[in-house]
């Protein structure tokens, strides 16, 4: 069954939201979301963290690093992803798990 993005996009912010205030790598943001059973290719991950972080809810900074073979970032949740998470501000597009 596919997932719509407003799901994973909570997903996203749920996995933020238990690691914070530590930042995590995406491919570990990637291996998470995959034990939850929710398996998505790079692009996609790419890119609905590209939207979470636009919106506002997670920070995102190139990881450092001359082993890398690929680009690689450290994510973490802002304030506002918080507020999200803790139903301060609600969101359409993302479904947050209570």
């Amino acid at each position: 069954m596919k997932k719509s993005p407003e799901y994973i996009r909570g997903l996203i912010i749920t996995i933020l939201y238990k690691a914070h205030p530590e930042k995590i790598s995406q491919k570990e943001l990637w291996f998470q979301l995959d034990r939850l059973g929710t398996i998505l290719s790079e692009e996609v991950l790419t890119s609905e963290i590209v939207y979470l972080r636009d919106k506002g809810y997670v920070t995102s900074e190139k990881q450092k690093g001359y082993r890398l073979l690929a680009e690689m970032f450290l994510l973490r949740l802002t304030p506002k992803g918080i507020d999200l998470v803790e139903n301060h501000i609600e969101d359409e597009t993302v479904w947050v798990r209570p």
